[in-house]
């Protein structure tokens, strides 16, 4: 009884390393490799491999810089439109308000004018009557 569980113990570990064994191995793999390969490189190149790795992560992060440098560029772009437009409507806005003003302007200058034309008038009309009075007081006196 005891050799047949002895026998069972070592069967089942068997079998228990046997399955772990089996699935990893190279035999249940389908591939198409006929064998194993080993690439020797020397340190000069492993050096320009990991210079050109540097530079292709470098280059990849100024991609995203100059990607996000561009939006923000668009964006100001945008914007700078928006403001344009609103400055070409105040400029609109302003000589619309300018071209009123004048014409109220010109209206109050023909008033004066009319207004200066009148106090002139009377200022005449008014030294004439103080001339006429003048000579008809001085005439009466004679």
């Amino acid at each position: 009884m005891l050799k047949k569980n002895l026998i069972m113990i070592i069967i089942a570990s068997l079998m228990g390393l046997l399955i772990p064994t089996l699935s990893f191995s190279k035999n249940i793999l389908t591939s198409n490799q006929e064998g194993d390969s080993l690439i020797w490189i020397t340190e000069t190149q492993l050096r320009q491999t990991n210079i050109m790795f540097l530079e292709h992560e470098k280059l990849l992060k100024r991609d995203s810089l100059l990607s996000q440098q561009v939006l923000h560029l668009e964006q100001a772009y945008i914007n700078y439109n928006k403001i344009d437009s609103l400055r070409k409507i105040q400029l609109s806005n302003a000589r619309e308000q300018i071209k009123k003003d004048s014409v109220v302007i010109d209206d109050m200058n023909k008033k004066i004018i009319k207004s200066k034309k009148k106090i002139k008038n009377r200022n005449y009309a008014i030294s004439i009557l103080s001339g006429l009075l003048l000579l008809i007081g001085y005439a009466a006196i004679k």
